[in-house]
């Protein structure tokens, strides 16, 4: 239970970074109304997350680890969300043992992540070697670090030591009672408060633009509880994973290389998709990914897909050469097409396509005042502004704006295709939000 002082610091902190947070009078935060335009993530013990390790719930506390040696315990919620404007606030609860080691609130990039992600022990609080960035709570000096009792910011390193960008141990004894903790994320920078003072603030490159939200903990020779309690995250929406290992199926020849989903090479009559298991509401979605389509004798394209959810699958894979891949499968596709077959506009163009009856696609709406789409890489920005109405913009500049009927949920997915020509179709830093 929070102490009369602790319940009015966590009070200003909520009122702070989420502006519409309360704390009930036993201690705990409620959210009485929903931000405008925000969403809240479940508490650990609300569902929607994955404990893994020695994680546990002890009432109403997130128990990362008890006092044994050797300990490490992970707690991380299922589905990505914005990083940019997210804010987040907590209570810490560290001690019973020997000191050691400390816990992290951290943002896993959920295009190298899954929810069972837990990392090395001891030092590594849980956190160290998995992708992404974490702010510790660190009750133990192990070398290079600037104290027994600091808060720092570490991104990955992809081994089981970590990195620390920066530090502050200006910070009050983390092994004594409950401190309530503040984060705020505004683009690549983060700031940090506990128990209403601000004592950190850092700019890090490698913050994914969506993350998988977790908190870890862990001991190593020297021991100790770690929890966390009064848990509330907000962000400005929920996000699907990139391609990667969350819930993506590929199809046919698309294949995942480093950070670029290709979904063909340039060979003839390939065709290849890769689609999200999960289904998202389309009313609010907004699909932002690069797109390079070249290095062949040119055609056909690619095509971003948003499935009928009650009548797709994650394997769809739709009719080759025109077809983009897409032909065929019940949805939406919106695409970029680099080859003029019969009825299109020209041999290079930006059109949103109905399906579901078969090949050739349907465009409902096509613009062929874009840039050559085979010269360079391409920012793509798909946005559904109100109920069936969808823009697409290239580069900047938008080029169609459609009024369609959109399936109410969606999966969202990727298909390319060649014929007799041919070019190598890649997707790669795709931010997909609802």
């Amino acid at each position: 239970m929070l102490s009369p002082r602790a319940r009015r610091t966590t009070t200003r902190l909520l009122a702070l970074v989420t502006g519409c947070l309360l704390l009930g009078a036993a201690g705990a935060v409620s959210a009485p109304a929903a931000e405008p335009g925000r969403v809240t993530v479940p508490a650990p013990g609300a569902g929607g997350w994955t404990r893994n390790g020695s994680a546990r719930l002890s009432g109403a506390d997130l128990q990362l680890t008890r006092t044994t040696a050797h300990q490490a315990g992970s707690a991380v919620f299922q589905v990505p969300v914005v990083t940019d404007g997210l804010k987040a606030a907590f209570s810490t609860v560290i001690g019973g043992g020997s000191g050691g080691d400390g816990l992290t609130f951290g943002l896993l990039d959920p295009s190298r992540a899954t929810p069972t992600a837990l990392g090395a022990d001891g030092g590594g609080l849980g956190w160290a070697g998995k992708p992404g960035v974490a702010i510790t709570f660190d009750t133990h000096r192990n070398t290079g670090d600037p104290s027994a009792n600091f808060i720092g910011v570490t991104a990955a390193t992809g081994d089981s030591s970590r990195t620390l960008a920066t530090t502050s141990a200006r910070v009050p004894d983390l092994r004594s009672g409950p401190h309530a903790v503040a984060i705020a994320v505004s683009g690549k920078t983060l700031s940090v408060w506990m128990d209403g003072a601000r004592l950190l603030t850092a700019t890090v490159p490698a913050l994914p633009a969506t993350a998988l939200p977790v908190f870890t903990g862990a001991n190593g020779g020297k021991t100790d509880n770690h929890a966390v309690r009064d848990t509330v995250i907000t962000a400005t929406s929920y996000a699907v994973a990139p391609p990667g290992p969350n819930g993506w199926t590929r199809n046919g020849s698309a294949a995942q290389s480093g950070g670029d989903l290709v979904l063909t090479d340039a060979v003839r009559d390939a065709r290849g998709s890769a689609v999200q298991a999960a289904a998202v509401p389309s009313a609010r979605l907004r699909a932002r990914f690069t797109a390079r389509l070249g290095g062949g004798s040119g055609a056909d394209g690619l095509a971003l897909l948003l499935l009928d959810a009650a009548k797709a699958t994650p394997t769809a894979l739709g009719g080759g050469g025109g077809g983009l891949g897409s032909a065929g499968l019940p949805g939406v596709a919106v695409a970029l097409d680099t080859h003029r077959n019969t009825g299109e506009p020209a041999a290079g163009f930006a059109g949103v396509a109905v399906g579901g009856t078969g090949s050739p696609l349907r465009y409902a709406a096509t613009s062929a005042a874009l840039p050559g789409l085979r010269t360079g890489t391409h920012a793509v920005d798909v946005s559904v502004t109100g109920a069936g109405h969808l823009r697409v913009a290239v580069d900047g500049t938008r080029v169609v704006d459609a009024e369609i009927t959109l399936p109410r949920n969606v999966l969202v997915g990727f298909a390319a295709a060649t014929g007799g020509r041919t070019d190598r179709h890649t997707v790669r830093d795709a931010v997909i939000t609802y």
